[in-house]
């Protein structure tokens, strides 16, 4: 092959700068204040970063069920480009629940690993407006909401939803260290379209926020108003109030519950299809309650809760997809001490391996079967009829979401 002359000092730069890049990545990878922890996905401590980091991202699931089952009792780290995950045994989930936020925060790692800060999602470092609305105002509502659900619903399968730009910027940030970030995000076409998404719904939400201040204001609010939005303007305090903090927040709460909501129902369908025997078996479950409680669109919050084989269905297909391979995300704020002695550093990024733990033939037997009525079977033991819910947790970590 025939070089131009004129190209190689353009060539030795590069060369230069790959080899730097690669030795500062290696770096990287060995000074780490948990060296003593077992690494994995990774061939040793001198591996550079971007190399482990791609590998996870290719083999995710192998890599955490490795680690899982090498290392079932202890604690075990991988290494992504945004910083070195720790994950910990199940033995420690009592320890993790009981933790205030002030010491190890939910939120913190929910706002890193949403790369909030070029995604829009730091809004909920700043207050928690959005939490507290879904604690003391939606939870306590359910059973009123299940008709304005019903009609939404079917709003929602006559209409295509739009793709989430949010998710396809942080596929492709992860794949990048963080110092790289900043520039990404400025030519990211997902970067723009999501900061495009929120202006979008600030115009549309902050007009209709500052009418229903002023109907409040004045009294004239009706039943209509009455949801999420108004919710969070009426428990607001001081600067979450403002119409453009509201209009952010309700985003962030469409986000949350869109994700994986959306990710369970095509799950549900597509086990369903692959799975066609229990098509009959769970319409007629529907047949009775609707004998029993009339058409669905009149059914309450009780009548739903009749239908323990689709729970189970339900349950089992979330197993075998679960919305993160990764639970119980926490960045630890201070350093703390666990029971036995084992030491989380401050600024750790810890979490559990919830799929590898549910893949466990000692949580799960013959867990290699799709059992459709699997927890349908174990709510009919006695005394555990309100256990195996699709909506519960399980020994302490929690199934739905990354909570």
């Amino acid at each position: 092959m025939l070089y131009n002359l004129e190209d190689k000092p353009l060539l030795a730069v590069f060369g230069i700068v790959a080899l730097f890049l690669y030795i500062f990545s290696a770096l990287l990878s060995w000074i780490s204040e948990r060296k003593h922890l077992p690494l994995v996905g990774a061939w040793s401590n001198f591996e550079p970063v971007f190399i482990s980091n791609y590998r996870f991202y290719r083999k995710a699931e192998a890599i955490l069920s490795e680690g899982y089952t090498k290392f079932k009792d202890k604690a075990f780290r991988f290494t992504r480009a945004d910083t070195e995950m720790m994950v910990l045994p199940p033995k420690y989930v009592s320890d993790l629940r009981n933790l205030p936020s002030t010491i190890a925060s939910p939120t913190v790692a929910h706002a890193h690993n949403l790369m909030g800060s070029h995604t829009n999602m730091n809004i909920i470092l700043r207050n928690n407006l959005h939490f507290r609305t879904l604690q003391l105002k939606l939870t306590p509502n359910l059973s009123y909401l299940t008709h304005p659900m019903q009609d939404e619903l079917i709003f929602a399968i006559a209409n295509e939803l739009p793709e989430c730009q949010i998710f396809v910027s942080l596929v492709v940030l992860r794949l990048f260290p963080m110092w790289s970030h900043y520039l990404l995000s400025m030519i990211l076409p997902s970067i723009w379209k999501g900061h495009r998404y929120i202006r979008d719904a600030k115009k549309l939400l902050v007009p209709e926020i500052q009418r229903r201040q002023k109907a409040a204001s004045s009294l004239e609010l009706s039943s209509k108003d009455d949801n999420i939005l108004s919710w969070m303007m009426e428990i607001a305090i001081g600067e979450e109030g403002k119409p453009e903090s509201l209009a952010h927040l309700e985003v962030v709460l469409s986000l949350a519950s869109i994700h994986t909501s959306q990710m369970n129902a095509v799950h549900v369908l597509y086990d369903l299809v692959a799975r066609s025997e229990y098509i009959e078996l769970i319409r007629d479950e529907i047949r009775d309650v609707m004998r029993e409680d009339g058409e669905w669109m009149r059914w309450q919050k009780s009548s739903y809760s009749k239908l323990r084989k689709l729970d189970s269905f339900m349950r089992e297909s979330q197993r075998f997809n679960p919305p993160s391979l990764l639970s119980m995300p926490r960045v630890m704020l201070k350093s703390h001490k666990l029971h036995d002695g084992t030491v989380l550093p401050k600024n750790a990024h810890i979490s559990m391996a919830v799929n590898a733990i549910q893949s466990d033939p000692e949580v799960t037997p013959v867990p290699e079967l799709f059992d459709g009525l699997r927890y349908y079977k174990l709510r009919k033991i006695e005394g555990a009829g309100h256990l195996h819910q699709f909506q519960r947790l399980r020994r302490g970590y929690r199934i739905l979401g990354t909570a």
